[in-house]
């Protein structure tokens, strides 16, 4: 069964920022670079509530085939590269993971 991996990222300084534009192509790169992964997507918020205190900016989406190879990406450099360059483009990140077609 197909494990999903559901992350937001809360930016700095809010959506449309310095944030914004730096870490979307870090998105794609991940996405297009992401070891075991069988398919991602990187979203923007839809922008219907800016400002709100619980919203988020981005939202990125992994299927995997199973645990393993979640904890593979996990643990690999791509991941760490990733978390090492959006550091300083996030206030906060949200993950999920969840079994299911």
């Amino acid at each position: 069964m197909p494990l999903h991996h559901v992350v937001m990222f809360k930016l700095t300084g809010g959506d449309g920022g310095a944030s914004a534009a730096a870490i979307d192509p870090l998105l794609r790169t991940l996405v297009e670079t992401a070891p075991g992964a069988l398919s991602g997507e990187p979203r923007a918020d839809a922008g219907l509530r800016p400002g709100h205190p619980r919203s988020y900016h981005r939202l990125l989406h992994f299927t995997f085939a199973d645990g393993d190879g979640f904890r593979a990406y996990v643990d690999s450099a791509e991941h760490q590269e990733f978390l090492a360059g959006v550091a300083d483009l996030v206030e906060s990140i949200a993950a999920i993971q969840y079994d299911g077609a």
